[in-house]
């Protein structure tokens, strides 16, 4: 409040109070125009970028900005939900972005090589609806991104992806996925319970083993073991819980495919097999492929035993 306009209103409020008459020229006017509260802003360069923007935020595009850190003018946003940092020079991700309720979130175009690991544990997981994380130098997606209720969009073309989370199944309202031009040779067996409206996995090498089988010679860990329960049980436990590390290795596991029992990728057998392309999409989804959709996708699916690892070697995966 401006502090003259302040004393003004106790000095008119204090004659009130001893029953002083008042003028009509005491009060003031009101406004004739309310100042709009800013929701949205676009900067497009980098001497336009504030060191501070409107707490009242929900939409903030900063692209081509040649921003090399993100701040806490940006993770300060509380309402922010829509946030595009594309085409920077970005190479971290503050984890307290995922503090923020946001449903969109758009990374393309940097140089970011990994993620924080607490990055989608925040307010973040039961809010985020697109992620694209286009053209950046990406060698893994976190397992923790498996875990977002409200993912619909997940675009990550152009990176140097290898492997996929054996969870990625478990992405119930997934409806487009790009992981085009990636160094993919297959994908978790999980794969085909998406229901997939959009796809995308061209120029990916695609080239491992038609067929193969894979046993560890070990036994699995206490730890693996007791985990494994843990997610059969379907506890929903926290970093309040368990440590962090353990939390990691809970949302690590994936699903035999014969009998749906959870298990843990380091320690599972698994068959290396194949499912047709064209399958991985709903009959009216689009499907990107230069190899066409009778392309036969190798796949690594997961077995909880040596029995159902060879119910999957007699069956179609």
């Amino acid at each position: 409040a401006d502090p003259a306009n302040l004393r003004g209103f106790l000095s008119l409020l204090g004659r009130l109070v001893r029953g002083q008459p008042v003028e009509c020229a005491d009060l003031s006017q009101p406004p004739t125009k309310v100042t709009p509260v800013k929701s949205s802003m676009v900067v497009a360069r980098r001497g336009d970028y504030p060191s501070r923007f409107p707490d009242t935020l929900t939409a903030l595009t900063a692209r081509g900005c040649s921003l090399a850190r993100v701040g806490r003018e940006v993770t300060s946003l509380e309402c922010l939900s829509h946030l595009d940092l594309g085409e920077n020079c970005l190479r971290e991700i503050p984890a307290a972005l995922g503090d923020l309720p946001l449903r969109r979130l758009v990374l393309a175009g940097n140089k970011v090589r990994a993620f924080p690991e607490r990055l989608f544990e925040g307010r973040v997981r039961d809010t985020l609806e697109e992620l694209d994380v286009s053209q950046n130098e990406l060698s893994a997606l976190p397992p923790g991104l498996c875990r977002l209720p409200k993912l619909a969009k997940l675009l990550a073309p152009g990176n140097n992806l290898r492997v996929l989370p054996d969870s990625l199944g478990s992405m119930r309202s997934l409806r487009m996925l790009d992981l085009s031009d990636n160094a993919l040779q297959y994908l978790p067996g999980s794969v085909v319970e998406l229901e997939l409206d959009w796809l995308s996995l061209s120029d990916n090498p695609m080239d491992g083993p038609a067929r193969e089988i894979h046993v560890p010679s070990e036994v699995p860990s206490l730890v693996a073991l007791a985990g494994c329960v843990t997610v059969a049980t379907g506890a929903q436990l926290t970093a309040e819980d368990v440590p962090r590390e353990l939390l990691r290795l809970l949302w690590a596991s994936g699903r035999c495919r014969a009998c749906r029992a959870p298990v843990f990728p380091d320690s599972a057998p698994w068959l290396r097999a194949s499912v047709r392309l064209r399958t991985l999409v709903r009959p009216s989804g689009v499907l990107v492929h230069v190899l066409g959709d009778t392309f036969q996708m190798p796949l690594r699916a997961l077995a909880c035993s040596r029995a159902c690892l060879r119910k999957q070697e007699h069956a179609r995966v």
